[in-house]
């Protein structure tokens, strides 16, 4: 998505590829850049959402990683030990997502 928002004919599809809540952010930025390099930095986080439009996952984001990360498996096993509610819901929800 990066690559469509740094190319000024091509940012304007992304409006139709996202939610209306990731939209709403993308255009709250300045420049075509500052939006490339926004979605760059959280390309790990973005997810489809129930009608396939592109969104970001606020426990991926929260976590600072993303479900392909080789650290992934083993820092959610390391939440569900958690004795923090909070860790052990985000890492049972996150397991529910994205390794069934």
């Amino acid at each position: 998505m990066s690559s469509y928002l740094a190319n000024p004919e091509r940012a304007r599809w992304v409006e139709s590829m996202v939610t209306p809540e990731l939209r709403a952010k993308i255009h709250s930025l300045d420049d075509t850049d500052a939006m490339a390099a926004w979605a760059k930095e959280r390309t790990s986080y973005f997810t489809t959402d129930s009608d396939s439009k592109r969104e970001v996952d606020k426990d991926l984001e929260t976590i600072n990683m993303g479900f392909d990360d080789p650290k992934f498996l083993p820092s959610m096993i390391e939440h569900l030990a958690s004795i923090e509610r909070n860790q052990k819901a985000r890492a049972k929800r996150l397991l529910s997502r994205y390794d069934p």
